[in-house]
């Protein structure tokens, strides 16, 4: 009996790597995979990178061709140069995370610090990217929502399906995450 709950957790678990890994797409007419960006607009249309700008893309026209590791999800955003950027409001704040570093603004507290990456392997809510900076007075936590839920604290024009945790100085900022193409 405990073998079979043991067997049936297992099970459960690696199908919540899949259903919560991230998404590539194609469409009928193009070659080019679209990576999904986790988030929606108020149409419902998916926000897609396809190799060259954001776009959003109905997914009645897409087929899903592969399911990405959560380490394999960051590789490919940060090979297309894109930023996470984390936001919230009472107060307003930004962070942004890049490949190496992060960087924003909180209360009146600029940032801008090397940062290191951790990444989950299993959880049953989502894959989950925790950060700390080098000097260790950031550490945050950017999570994937299970997939009928959005983030509560938006303040883009995007529906986002991934949520922030900033902790700076003992105090914990709650926001939500837009992943975009760096823009210089």
């Amino acid at each position: 009996m405990i073998i079979r709950k043991l067997s049936f957790v297992l099970l459960l678990m690696n199908i919540s790597l899949v259903l919560y890994s991230q998404e590539i797409y194609k469409t009928p007419s193009s070659r080019n995979e679209l990576l999904f960006l986790g988030a929606k607009n108020s149409d419902g249309l998916l926000k897609v990178w396809d190799g060259e700008a954001v776009r959003y893309i109905s997914k009645n026209s897409l087929e899903q061709t592969e399911q990405l590791s959560f380490e394999d999800t960051f590789q490919k955003f940060w090979d297309a140069d894109m930023q996470i950027i984390c936001s919230g409001y009472e107060p307003f704040w930004n962070l942004i995370l890049k490949k190496d570093s992060v960087k924003g603004l909180i209360i009146d507290k600029e940032i801008n610090t090397p940062v290191n990456y951790y990444y989950t392997k299993t959880t049953g809510w989502g894959w989950s990217l925790m950060f700390r900076s080098e000097d260790n007075t950031i550490t945050g936590l950017v999570r994937r929502l299970m997939s009928d839920c959005n983030c509560e604290f938006e303040i883009e024009n995007d529906i986002s399906l991934f949520e922030s945790f900033i902790c700076i100085d003992g105090i914990v900022y709650e926001g939500c995450v837009s992943i975009n193409r760096i823009i210089n």
